[in-house]
C-alpha cells in the first residue's frame, strides 16, 4: 500500500476542515431558507470529506519516532507526539460533526420538512451513524487516557502486552506461536502486526504506528520471542537501541 506523505496529508486535512466546515455552515442556512433537501445533501457531502479523511489518516505515513519507557519490569512502545496529536484532532473533529449531524436530524425531522424518500436516509446519515459514532470515539478517548496513547505495546521478560482499542491483551511468550505481519494470506494490511498464539488465537496490532511499514516493531517482537537470553534489554534500557538499529535497517 502507498503511504501518503505527511506534507500531503496537511494540505488535504486543512481542505477537508475547511470544506466541511463551509458545508456545515450552508447546511444550516439552507435548513433555515426552508431548503431541507439541499441541506440533507450538504450534510452527506459533510460525511464524505470525513469518512476520506479518517481513512486517509490510517494510511498516511507520519514521520515521529514512537514513544518508548523503560521500568524495572519492561519497556512500553506508543506512537509519537506528531501521530498521537493528529489522532485527537481528527478523531476531535469527527466527534464534533457526530454530535452536529444528531442535533441537525432532531431539528430537521421534527420540522418534518423532508420528502418521504429522504427521510430513511436522513435517519441513517443524521441519527443511526452519530449514534453509533459517538460510543465509539468516546471509548477511544478513554483509552487514549488510560493508556496514554490510542496504540500501547509493552514487552516484559515474561510476556507481551497489546492494545485493542480501549483494553490490553495479554500473552506469555512461551503461549506465543509466531510473530508475523498481516500478509500470506491472513486477510490483514502487511502493515498489521499478528501475534498468534499456541491456542490458536491471534493479537492484531497496527504496528505501522511505530515504524515504516510496520517492519522494525514486527522484527523487534520477534526478535524477543525468539531469543529468550536477550529479554533482559527489556528492562535495562538496551531495546532501545536495538530498536533504533532496526528502524535504520527499514
Amino acid at each position: 500500500m502507498t503511504r501518503i506523505q505527511p506534507k500531503t496529508f496537511a494540505v488535504v486535512s486543512v481542505a477537508v476542515i475547511v470544506t466541511s466546515a463551509g458545508l456545515a455552515v450552508s447546511s444550516v442556512v439552507t435548513a433555515v431558507g426552508g431548503q431541507p433537501s439541499l441541506s440533507f445533501a450538504l450534510l452527506s457531502a459533510i460525511w464524505a470529506f470525513l469518512g476520506f479523511w479518517g481513512v486517509l489518516f490510517r494510511v498516511s505515513a507520519i514521520s515521529a519516532a514512537p514513544r518508548l519507557d523503560t521500568d524495572d519490569a519492561g519497556t512500553t512502545f506508543r506512537p509519537g507526539r506528531t501521530w498521537d496529536v493528529l489522532q485527537i484532532v481528527v478523531l476531535g473533529v469527527q466527534s464534533c460533526y457526530a454530535g452536529f449531524f444528531l442535533a441537525m436530524w432532531v431539528w430537521q425531522f421534527s420540522t418534518a420538512g423532508l420528502s418521504p424518500i429522504e427521510r430513511p436516509s436522513m435517519l441513517f446519515i443524521g441519527a443511526v451513524v452519530p449514534l453509533a459514532l459517538i460510543p465509539f470515539f468516546a471509548t477511544l478517548f478513554w483509552g487514549r487516557w488510560r493508556l496514554g496513547a490510542f496504540a500501547y505495546l509493552r514487552m516484559t521478560p515474561d510476556g507481551i502486552q497489546l492494545s485493542a482499542g480501549p483494553w490490553l491483551r495479554s500473552i506469555a511468550w512461551e503461549q506465543v506461536s509466531d510473530v508475523t505481519n498481516g500478509g500470506g494470506g491472513l486477510g490483514y494490511a502487511r502493515s498489521v502486526m499478528v501475534v498468534a498464539a499456541t491456542s490458536g488465537r491471534r493479537r492484531v496490532f497496527e504496528a505501522a504506528m511505530f515504524s515504516p511499514g510496520g517492519r522494525a516493531l514486527q522484527g523487534l517482537v520477534r526478535f524477543y520471542w525468539r531469543n529468550p537470553g536477550f529479554r533482559d534489554e527489556l528492562v535495562n534500557g538496551a531495546v532501545a537501541d536495538r530498536f533504533a538499529e532496526s528502524l535504520a535497517r527499514v
